[in-house]
């Protein structure tokens, strides 16, 4: 784990950061994830949807720096180099669930591998059955019974890293979309970023189709030089779908 400090001296949103951390505001938005093109291929190679899409959304959050801010014991504003994801999985005959993580690789092949392994270890319906959690993660559920269109969670305060959940993915009008509620805390992002994420989420769901070419690391040269070039490409939807087509005949 690496937590670089950020200087609020010269930090760009100082004044917002200020601002809205002292109001406690939290931002939340449902947005509608295409993955016609996923569940296709997520079947024919025998891949579980779960950790795939925990994959997806962990590697989008680790390609932008401001999904991973938050402050450390001292209270001192600064960023997690890499985050990794911590899920819930569900007991059956109880109906109660386990609070699990997995450490993030930029190999989608490694990850779900490693997913595989945690739940069989130590889903065993007790709340939190792993005792040690690092400090860099971040919470993503999922409700596959609910088709939602909005959701929100409440917390007497949140820290500032966010917070995802999955609904039902289901078909509207020929394709299948899966919900997707992301809640920030607008003292380290505001809209601009949350578009961001729901840009690049689209173009990471055309890597981890492959378990033959890892994904680059998405830090530094890896999934963020990647998505802040292909962002340059996408000026309409027809565009979007030539780039999307170039990526997945590349790496499937």
């Amino acid at each position: 784990m690496l937590f670089k400090l950020v200087h609020r001296d010269t930090y760009a949103r100082r004044e917002h950061y200020e601002h809205y951390r002292e109001q406690h505001c939290t931002v939340s938005i449902t947005v509608p994830i295409d993955v016609t093109d996923l569940c296709p291929v997520l079947k024919q190679r025998q891949l579980k949807t779960h950790p795939t899409l925990l994959w997806l959304v962990s590697s989008v959050v680790n390609a932008l720096q401001e999904f991973r801010m938050e402050r450390d014991a001292q209270g001192r504003l600064g960023f997690y180099e890499v985050l990794h994801p911590v899920y819930t999985i569900m007991q059956e005959q109880t109906k109660t669930f386990s609070c699990l993580w997995t450490q993030f690789s930029s190999s989608f092949k490694e990850f779900h591998r490693a997913y595989c392994a945690d739940v069989k270890h130590y889903a065993d319906g007790s709340l939190a059955p792993q005792k040690d959690y690092p400090p860099n993660v971040f919470p993503i559920s999922c409700i596959p019974w609910v088709d939602f269109t909005a959701l929100h969670l409440s917390f007497k305060e949140q820290n500032l890293l966010p917070i995802f959940t999955i609904g039902k993915i289901a078909e509207h009008s020929g394709s299948m979309v899966m919900p997707l509620a992301i809640q920030v805390h607008h003292a380290v992002c505001d809209g601009y970023h949350i578009g961001q994420f729901v840009d690049r989420t689209p173009r990471a769901m055309d890597r981890p189709v492959t378990t033959k070419s890892p994904i680059p690391h998405a830090l530094p040269g890896g999934l963020d030089a990647f998505c802040a070039s292909s962002f340059q490409e996408q000026k309409s939807l027809l565009e979007w779908r030539c780039l999307r087509e170039r990526v997945v005949s590349g790496f499937i």
